[in-house]
């Protein structure tokens, strides 16, 4: 196997991690929208995304890839409101 299949295999482990972690997150996350829904809290909550986006972001070891790695956090997060507030449109 040449360098390239490795790095090709390795990134394709991670992908597959990524996968799996990203369906959890957004299971606890719809679960987190039917408690909301039940307890009359709103679905998006911006302190609690900040405070979650700059814990996150305090793991990043390269600083330089600090802006690509907030997009790709602000995305889930922001997908992840807009999955729960769309489920719990459904139940409605």
């Amino acid at each position: 196997m040449s360098d390239l299949d490795n790095y090709r295999e390795e990134i394709n482990n991670i992908d597959s991690e990524l996968v799996q972690l990203l369906e959890k997150r957004l299971g606890l996350a719809s679960k987190i929208a039917k408690y909301k829904l039940i307890n009359n809290l709103p679905i998006q909550n911006t302190a609690r995304e900040q405070e979650l986006l700059e814990s996150d972001l305090s793991y990043v070891k390269d600083k330089e890839k600090t802006g690509y790695i907030k997009t790709v956090l602000k995305t889930v997060i922001e997908q992840n409101v807009s999955s729960g507030a769309s489920s719990c449109h459904q139940k409605s």
